[in-house]
């Protein structure tokens, strides 16, 4: 009975000790690279162009960026019309 106790208590600590293993590994990994980005395939393509704008100078940010760049679409849609 006490043979059966020490293997449980043994097994039940390595459980453990790989958790906290496997916890700290992964937290490393993400320290060393960073979270993946979230971003649509879209949003990937309008900042490559907002990359090669050569008027980027005007907007402080890719979001103001792409806020004016769709707003003018809107306005010349409307002209349009």
């Amino acid at each position: 009975m006490i043979k059966k106790a020490q293997i449980l208590l043994i097994s039940s600590i390595i459980i453990i000790l790989s958790y906290f293993t496997a916890t700290l590994a992964y937290s490393i990994g993400l320290t060393m690279i960073g979270p993946m980005p979230t971003a649509h395939a879209s949003d990937i393509r309008q900042y490559g162009i907002f990359l090669n704008d050569p008027t980027n100078g005007d907007y402080k940010d890719f979001a103001e960026w792409q806020t004016k760049k769709i707003f003018k679409l809107t306005i010349s849609e409307l002209e349009e019309k």
